[in-house]
């Protein structure tokens, strides 16, 4: 857990979307003071035994256009099963 995010406070998911969108919030160097093992690897993770967690290391840039129908079609097959992604991405031209 971040132990530098903000709470925002909210009602029946009230809030909005300008408050959690396009505020920039990860910053690695601000993350690796607290989690100096961020970045490693070989890094434990524990979950509950029902959830699945997968890594993927690709050299290169994406094609921002394929990149988002593989996403739409990611949530679209598989959007009730998903329960958190987070990544790291360099696409072309952007």
């Amino acid at each position: 857990i971040n132990p530098t995010a903000q709470i925002l406070s909210c009602s029946y998911s009230k809030i909005s979307p300008k408050e959690l969108l396009g505020i920039n919030a990860f910053d690695l160097k601000r993350v690796l003071k607290f989690d100096p093992e961020f970045l490693d690897e070989g890094q434990e993770h524990q979950h509950d035994s029902s959830v699945v967690s997968t890594a993927s290391k690709i050299e290169g840039e994406f094609n921002h256009e394929m990149l988002l129908r593989w996403i739409e079609r990611l949530v679209v097959e598989d959007g009730a099963n998903l329960y958190r992604y987070k990544g790291v991405l360099a696409v072309k031209g952007k």
